[in-house]
């Protein structure tokens, strides 16, 4: 499965639009306190779990719940994949704000 996720990532690079959605509602979301702070602030929010990572289920979570996201799930796990540079199957706030600032 994981196989037919890392086919796709090229797909989802190309689809400008949802990268750039997503990280304008990301962006938004932690303008609030402001800058870097305030994205790590909005991503620590988003660990359930405190472990430090987002897994996929916290990264759906944000993205649905926090976010209000509606793109289609293939999207979200497609970014999630690309944003997962480790293929550790977890997202560090390193990870995250890494995304959020790269032009």
């Amino acid at each position: 499965m994981k196989a037919f996720f890392a086919a796709r990532v090229g797909t989802l690079a190309g689809d400008q639009v949802t990268i750039t959605r997503v990280k304008y509602k990301m962006k938004h979301a932690a303008s609030i306190t402001g800058a870097h702070e305030g994205w790590q602030s909005f991503f620590l929010s988003c660990d359930e779990d405190n472990s430090g990572f987002l897994d996929w289920d916290e990264f759906h979570h944000m993205c649905r719940d926090k976010l209000g996201m509606t793109e289609r799930e293939n999207h979200l796990k497609l970014l999630f994949e690309q944003l997962d540079t480790d293929d550790s199957g977890e997202l560090t706030i390193g990870e995250l704000i890494e995304f959020i600032e790269k032009p």
